[in-house]
């Protein structure tokens, strides 16, 4: 337990450390304000990764939340020491978060309560453990009532003297089997007869009180940041690629947004996944809105005018579910694909315009009987 609560912050100091020695090494040892300008990073990503603090990992945390919180409980009773150590570890955890959320962590995903939740739901069963095993402690016969079933060699079982006898009996450990039996009937019935204690008047509806949060329109919420970025990024690949990768109606309203938002989004505000920083980096995707973006791709070709296909097609993977199967069981990605892919975009629109007009011609003939 106390390795637990100090693991964590040993840990930390050592990736710390750590850190602080890549750093110092990418900046070539430089002192002064030199070293604010020095790195051996060939890429933005790289030099992101490296200067940028760590994910926040919540979901390790609350495991060690449930450890500590599972062992006390389980073991507690009869170590009451680890009473103290459970408070001395949540006190480390406390303040390791606080100082890390402050000073280290990047600004962590927008998460909802399903997760919290969750970790409730279980943490909710561990003072059943508490009291049962509890009782089977402060009952121990051989201790409290000095029961002795001795054994003839030590591969022989030795009985607990624990029976349906002994349930009967009132100890100093009645109080903690009484409660310990209430509260394992009461969460099962929770648990298995949630809509019949309801019915009874014994628990909570389970109707859902809509709430009027005052939202606004999702234009009017939309920073104008990410509009441009969303618009930036399906202009360029019509012009480039003939793709859409919205319809033209949404792209008007979101080109047409002026002034900043009342009550703004956080965090990201559409699936589109190269939207959201995290996967933009894992992909080394270099979006459109980061200036001389052609001079950070290095492609394998002297053509200079063909760098940006090296990253846009990160893009095109992602959504190659806007291209026919036919077409990308062929296709090749290699140096050129923006054209090949054009052609081909190009020729399907032509191809789609063209039985739009038929079938609206067909629709102006008249019938013969």
């Amino acid at each position: 337990m106390l390795f637990n609560a100090l693991f964590p912050q040993i840990m930390q100091i050592v990736a710390d450390v750590q850190k602080w020695l890549f750093k110092r090494m990418d900046q070539s040892w430089a002192k002064g304000n030199d070293a604010d300008y020095k790195t051996k990073c060939t890429q933005v990503s790289q030099y992101i990764k490296l200067y940028s603090g760590d994910d926040y990992i919540v979901h390790f945390r609350y495991s060690g939340l449930l450890t500590t919180a599972y062992v006390t409980m389980l073991y507690g009773v009869g170590m009451p020491v680890l009473f103290p150590i459970a408070a001395f570890t949540y006190g480390c955890y406390w303040i390791h978060e606080k100082y890390h959320m402050a000073y280290n962590y990047v600004l962590p995903p927008t998460y909802d309560d399903r997760l919290t939740e969750n970790m409730i739901q279980m943490l909710r069963w561990s003072p059943i453990m508490l009291l049962l095993n509890g009782y089977w402690m402060l009952d121990n016969q051989q201790m409290f009532k000095g029961y002795i079933n001795p054994i003839a060699t030590s591969t022989d079982y030795m009985k607990t003297g624990h029976t349906f006898n002994t349930l009967s009996q009132v100890s100093q450990a009645s109080p903690l089997l009484l409660i310990g039996i209430a509260i394992t009937i009461i969460f099962f019935m929770q648990t298995f007869m949630n809509d019949l204690l309801i019915q009874w008047g014994f628990g909570f509806s389970a109707v859902e009180i809509e709430v009027d949060e005052n939202l606004p329109n999702f234009f009017r919420a939309c920073k104008i940041r990410d509009s441009e970025w969303y618009v930036a990024e399906d202009a360029y690949y019509q012009e480039k690629y003939a793709m859409d990768l919205i319809e033209d109606d949404l792209s008007k309203k979101l080109d047409a947004l002026e002034g900043p938002p009342k009550a703004p989004i956080q965090g990201i505000h559409w699936y589109a996944i190269l939207a959201n920083p995290y996967y933009s980096e894992q992909f080394a995707y270099i979006p459109l809105d980061v200036p001389n973006r052609s001079n950070l791709i290095v492609d394998d070709d002297d053509n200079e005018e063909n760098d940006c296909e090296q990253s846009d097609m990160v893009s095109l993977i992602l959504n190659l579910a806007f291209v026919s199967d036919g077409f990308v069981k062929d296709m090749v990605f290699e140096t050129g694909i923006s054209t090949q892919l054009r052609g081909y975009m190009l020729g399907q629109k032509a191809l789609a315009n063209l039985a739009t007009k038929i079938k609206d011609q067909s629709k102006l003939m008249p019938k013969i009987n």
